[in-house]
This record gives structure tokens, C-alpha cells and sequence, in this order.
């Protein structure tokens, strides 16, 4: 059946101009929020910083406006209709694939009807987990936990070494503060619990366990070891990290021999290390921090490895160019022989220069290691270029490299837990924007790939969807590329969903994303855009978006969107589109510069005051991201940067903006909801908007991934 989209019947049906637009206004209460620089910044609603009953109302009227408007029959009809097919695409009970590990096999499963998976295992009696006899033991059920509770995360999720406890941190508002909990596994019973907890991981003897607190302003700043039910203050201080630019972080070494203290800003690293089989021993500084320095450590089987941007030939206290160079530059991965390294720890002194070190593997510049691992004897790199994902085996002995061949082209690669060091396969899993997410074997020895398991979703064959890149040219000829899916009968001109970020070096990737399946199944087109400032092309993708940079950014948005409206397949007035946090900010900045671009745009959680935060110390994030966004209060330069973009601040006033859905957070703890909120009345407030082009806002009661459950 070929699908073909009238203009008047989707986007054109929701803007039809019955609805009586009558939204509430927010009162005006004129302040300065900053002096900075000499220039004065102007704030009628600076008010709404306070979580005030009065900010409490306007809330509430913001969110009897939207249900009134979703409320109309057609809109209900249809939004209806859509929760029923992204239900039906989640009404089945899914079973993750079963992993080897620690003598079991575990593995997951999503029940029908549930909203979270259990996790579950059993014991490894036969060498395939289909031929196991072994009970069913239910490790952790994450539903179980959020019972009586709106909300329910659950990170840091870690086995004990012998296998029989586990600890996990859970979050039951959604403001991203988790407690620690520790149970054990036979009993479903709570044997321990630390009241503020942002990472943990076990030492050997399974008694005691690392972990990272924040401090007052939710920053992981301090490192304790515990006992497990010793009582409540007595835990021992290891390290306090002083900088509120870096954030603390613990983990486990590969084969658990070490428990690894990383400090990290967005630009430098300083790392120390603790004896997994001796508690009392005090971590050990591996290298002093230098400014653009970043390193990463591991160790198994007698041997350290180093991810590390240094080439040893880094001045000890490099100039803001010299630290510019060192983050445009890639990591490359080192081993180490343990015998002559291991003295060197706890002076702080141990080199990261070749000499000490032998290189294994080093990424093309235009490629962005995405992560990596080590498995009997190669190196492991789970890379992307040119947006596509791809894995690079390095052997240690014989220095030889090659390629792991996937079953697509287009896709992203997430490695699976493969924490067995000896081990001849490994596991790993794909996905792409028309395939959703199956799981591979890779025999390294013998360089053949088997499928394990694929997902099936009903009603849904991925034969009928394509996924391709184009490289859309861009500012200075820079070339953008752009995943591009739709169905393959498609006729005529299509909507389109655009898609982006673009910041902080993240790679955004090519999952399947079964939220988008009601516009696909329908005809339409979903773009998503790499802009510099994401990590796609590796390092220096990011530093040509970010800082004084950020403009290429809403360029590279501006150029993509313009690409694909001059496609014939279409429908260039029925351009959506769509971005999240720091992609809010993205597609939030470009409506601004260019408010004819889009036909609607949807701001999730969007970063659209980012020069008040970034002007805001009390802000745990502040001082973490100068390096990203600059710092406004240092430097008039980056001041003036940060404010010709900022949202907020650059609202068109009588200039008719896109219809518009925004969604805020009371809870968010990293893009404040009186960011979006303001942002919202500003723009009521200038008459950029209309019946024919609404602006709707949500507020959720969680946190910056919104209301779970």
C-alpha cells in the first residue's frame, strides 16, 4: 500500500483556528537579574525563580490551558489513538538476552502491562542458557520498588563479588537524589541503605563498599568507604574534591582488582586508585592534573591501560589555546606492565608519556570513541564516523587491527557487559532508526558474528523503512551529515520531524525510537542532524560547537532544515521540529533567528536561559560547564556570546512564531523549570503566538527526564 499525505489533514488540522486561544498571562514584575560587563539585563519575570504558591498558580493555569486545548474532540480523538498504537508496540512481554557472567546467566524481562523490567538469573548449570535446568532467582525488581511512589529511578546497579548482595541507588521524586540500598539477593531483604549516594561499586570482600555523596548544591564532591550495616556516620572520609568544577565518580577496574576514584571536569582528569582486597588503604593519586589533560584507567590480567589525549609533549601549565589543542585532539588507548607501573603509585608521578607506555590503538581524528574494553588479549573500541557506529579489534601481541563487520550500515553499537576477561566472544548489540535493537556474538578468534536474539514488535516489519545519511554543506562548506527515515512506498511531499542536539561531545546515535512509530507508519519523514558540537565526528566536531563556537550550531540546524525542505519528497511548510535539554536550546535558538523555518517546534526540558544559569554559582552545574558554555561572569567576550543565542533573552516581539510545545520540570535539577517557564511568558507576552500557532507548556512534578512511570 504506497502512503500518501494530504497538507490539510495532519499538522493543517490541529491549527484550524476554532479553539477560543484565550492562554493565561503572567504578571510582570521588572527586575535586573545581572549588571554584568556594564550591560544590564532586564527580567520581568525573575520572580519565578522562587517556587512560590504564586509560581505554584501560574503553573496550575498554564496547565488547565492544555488540557482545555487537548480537549477538543479531534485533538482527543487523535491523541488517543496514538497512546493505543505506542501501547500496542509495548503490549507484549519482552525477555532481554540471557549474558554470561560470575556463573550465571542474566538476563531481564518487561512484563506485559509493566513499566519497568525485573531483573533476573540463573545459574550457569550447562553452557547454553537454553539448555539450563537451574530455578528462576529474581534479582531485582525495579516496579517492586517504585510501589507507593509517583516516581521510581534506579541507577548504579552492581553485583556484590560473591555474587549473593546487590546495591543500587533509587531516586523516588525525580529530583536526582538517590539513597543506596543494599539486599540481599536469596531474600529480597534490605540489609543496608546510605542516605545520599551518586555512584558506588564493592571492594573484593563483598563487606564493604566505595561510593560517591554530593555536596549541598548536588555535586559529587566526596568519597566514602562503608561497611555494609555498619552504623550511619561512621562511614571513613577517602577524598574531598575541592574544585566545583569536577565531579567525583567511582567504579570498579576489569578485573576487580582496583577500585578506580576519577575526578572530571569537562576538560581535565585526575585519577587515583584503591586496593580492591584491603579497605584500609587510602587511595593512591595516579597522575597530577594538568589544564586539557584528560586520562582514563584500567587495569586486568597484570596489566594497566590508559585512554589519554596526552602525547607527552604537554606543558605543565598550558595557555587556553594549548588546552584548546589538547581537547581537539583524540584519545589513544596505552598498556602498561603492572611490575613497573604499580610503584609509582601515590607520588602522583606516574607518567604519561610513551616511554612508560605502549601505544595499541589510535583513532582517525574524524572519529569519536564512543567506548572500549578489554577482552583476552585486544583492545575492543566501539567507534563513530561519519555518524555510522563501527568496532575496531586491536590484538595486543601481534598489533594487529581489523574491523568487526554489522548487519547495517547505519546504525549505533552498544557494547554488552562482556565482563569476563578470558573470554573468546564478546557481545554486543545494534540498532538503527528502522531496525530495532537485536543482540550479536563476535567470535574473536575465529572473526565470525552470530545473531543472538532480535526484537519483534507487532505490526511493525523494518523492510518497509529506509535509514540513509547525506552530508548537508553547512557554514565555511563544512559538510553536516543527517540520518534520514521514512517509509519506502512513501509518495508525495511528507512531514518532517528534525531532530537534534549538538552539545557537550555527545554522540546522539542511531537508535530505534518506538515513540516516533505513529509518524513513520503514517508517512512521515524523520531527520536527525549531527551538529558540530555533538561528538559524531570526534573531538573536534565538538570544539567547532561550543563556546564562542555555538553559532555553528544553529547554522548547521538552519542548513539541514533548509536541505530537506528543498527535497520534493517534502512538504516543506510541514517542517517539525524537535530538541531536549541542550537540543531544546538548539531548536529553541534557531526559531528566534529564523521563525519561518518551522511549521511547530516541541522544547523539551530546553536549556533556554542558559546565560542566567551560567551567571548562577549556586548552581551545581555552573562551574562544570564554563568549559562547554563559557563563563559570562569572567568575561564580557563570553558574556556577550552567550547572550546573542540565549532563548530567552532574544524573543522577536509581533513576530509570529511556529506553534510550539514546551515541557518543564519543578523537580530538574539541571535545566531549572523557570527557565522554560519564563521563556513561555515572555513569548505570550510579545504576541508570538496564535490560535493558528499555539503555545502549549507542561509541567511535570519529576525530574529532567520527566515523569517516569
Amino acid at each position: 500500500q504506497r502512503v500518501g499525505i494530504r497538507r490539510s489533514s495532519f499538522l493543517g488540522s490541529l491549527f484550524t483556528g476554532k479553539f477560543e486561544y484565550n492562554p493565561p498571562v503572567a504578571h510582570k514584575d521588572p527586575q535586573v537579574s545581572s549588571t554584568s560587563h556594564g550591560q544590564v539585563l532586564h527580567d520581568d519575570y525573575r520572580w519565578m525563580h522562587t517556587l512560590s504558591m504564586e509560581t505554584k498558580w501560574y503553573m496550575g493555569k498554564e496547565a488547565r490551558f492544555l488540557n482545555r486545548y487537548f480537549g477538543q474532540s479531534a485533538l482527543k480523538e487523535r491523541k488517543e489513538l496514538f497512546l493505543q498504537e505506542l501501547q500496542a508496540a509495548e503490549s507484549v512481554t519482552v525477555e532481554g538476552c540471557p549474558e554470561r557472567a560470575y556463573g550465571y546467566f542474566y538476563y531481564t524481562r518487561e512484563k506485559k502491562g509493566k513499566n519497568f523490567p525485573q531483573y533476573l538469573r540463573k545459574k550457569a548449570t550447562a553452557e547454553h542458557f537454553q539448555e539450563c535446568t537451574a530455578p528462576e532467582e529474581l534479582v531485582l525488581d525495579i516496579n517492586e520498588e517504585g510501589k507507593g511512589n509517583k516516581f521510581i529511578a534506579v541507577s548504579a546497579f552492581e553485583l556484590s563479588p560473591s555474587q549473593e548482595l546487590i546495591s543500587f541507588a533509587k531516586d523516588v521524586e525525580g529530583n536526582e537524589q538517590y539513597s543506596g540500598v543494599v539486599k540481599r539477593i536469596a531474600t529480597d531483604q534490605v540489609i543496608d541503605t546510605i542516605p545520599s549516594v551518586v555512584s558506588m561499586t564493592w571492594m573484593s570482600d563483598s563487606q564493604h563498599i566505595v561510593y560517591t555523596a554530593p555536596d549541598t548544591q548536588g555535586r559529587p564532591a566526596r568519597v566514602y568507604l562503608r561497611k555494609v550495616g555498619s552504623p550511619e556516620g561512621s562511614d571513613r572520609l577517602l577524598y574531598e574534591e575541592q574544585d566545583p568544577a569536577f565531579f567525583l565518580d567511582v567504579t570498579a577496574s576489569k578485573d576487580k582488582s582496583m577500585v578506580i576514584i576519577s575526578a572530571n571536569s569537562k576538560n581535565t582528569s585526575e585519577v587515583r586508585v584503591m586496593d580492591s582486597t584491603r579497605p584500609s588503604q587510602p587511595p593512591l593519586l595516579v597522575s597530577k592534573r594538568k589544564a586539557g589533560v584528560r586520562y582514563f584507567l584500567d587495569h586486568a590480567n597484570s596489566y594497566f591501560f590508559l585512554a589519554t589525549n596526552c602525547d607527552g609533549k604537554t606543558p605543565p601549565q598550558p595557555s587556553r589555546g594549548a588546552v584548546q589543542l589538547l581537547q581537539d585532539r583524540n584519545l589513544r588507548l596505552l598498556q602498561g606492565d603492572d611490575k613497573s607501573l604499580r610503584p609509582l603509585l601515590g607520588q602522583g608521578r606516574l607518567s604519561l608519556q610513551d616511554g612508560a607506555w605502549k601505544q595499541i590503538y589510535k583513532p582517525a581524528d574524524d572519529t569519536a570513541l564512543e567506548d572500549c574494553d578489554i577482552v583476552n588479549g585486544s583492545l575492543v573500541c566501539y567507534e563513530r564516523r561519519g555518524s555510522c557506529s563501527q568496532i575496531t579489534v586491536s590484538n595486543f601481541k601481534d598489533g594487529s587491527q581489523h574491523r568487526v563487520p554489522l548487519p547495517v550500515e547505519v546504525a549505533s553499537v552498544q557494547p554488552g557487559g562482556n565482563v569476563d576477561f578470558f573470554a573468546k566472544r564478546i557481545r554486543f548489540s545494534v540498532t538503527s532508526p528502522n531496525m530495532p535493537i537485536a543482540w550479536y556474538d563476535y567470535d574473536l578468534e575465529q572473526r565470525k558474528t552470530e545473531l543472538v536474539e532480535a526484537t519483534e514488535l507487532p505490526g511493525f516489519n523494518p523492510q518497509e523503512y529506509e535509514c540513509s545519511v547525506v552530508h548537508v554543506p553547512s557554514k565555511g562548506g563544512v559538510l553536516v551529515p543527517m540520518a534520514v527515515t521514512r517509509r519506502r512506498d512513501a509518495s508525495g511531499a511528507t512531514p518532517v520531524l528534525l531532530q537534534g542536539y549538538g552539545a557537550y561531545g555527545v554522540n546522539t546515535g542511531l537508535a530505534f525510537e518506538s515513540n516516533v512509530l505513529p509518524l513513520l507508519s503514517r508517512g512521515w519523514t524523520i531527520a536527525r542532524p549531527f551538529v558540530r558540537g555533538g561528538g559524531e565526528l570526534g573531538p573536534s566536531w565538538h570544539s567547532q560547537g561550543k563556546l564562542q563556537n555555538k553559532m555553528n550550531s544553529f547554522l548547521d540546524l538552519k542548513a539541514c532544515a533548509e536541505h530537506l525542505q528543498s527535497d520534493a519528497r517534502v512538504a516543506p511548510e510541514l517542517l517539525c521540529a524537535r530538541g531536549a535539554s541542550a537540543g531544546g536550546l538548539l531548536v529553541a535558538g534557531a526559531t528566534n533567528m529564523w521563525p519561518e523555518l518551522f511549521r511547530a517546534v516541541i522544547a523539551e526540558m530546553p536549556f533556554v536561559n542558559c546565560l542566567d544559569s551560567m551567571l548562577d554559582k549556586t548552581q551545581h552545574l555552573t562551574a562544570h560547564e564554563y568549559a562547554e558554555w563559557g563563563n559570562p561572569t569572567a568575561s564580557a567576550a563570553e558574556f556577550d556570546c552567550i547572550r546573542a543565542y540565549d532563548p530567552y533573552h532574544n524573543v522577536r516581539e509581533g513576530v509570529a512564531y511556529p506553534a510550539m510545545f514546551v515541557s518543564t520540570a519543578s523537580n530538574d535539577k539541571r535545566v531549572p523549570y523557570w527557565g522554560p517557564l519564563k521563556w513561555v511568558a515572555r513569548m505570550r507576552a510579545l504576541g508570538c503566538h496564535s490560535a493558528k500557532r499555539p503555545l502549549l507548556l507542561t509541567v511535570d512534578h519529576a525530574g529532567h527526564g520527566g515523569d517516569h512511570g
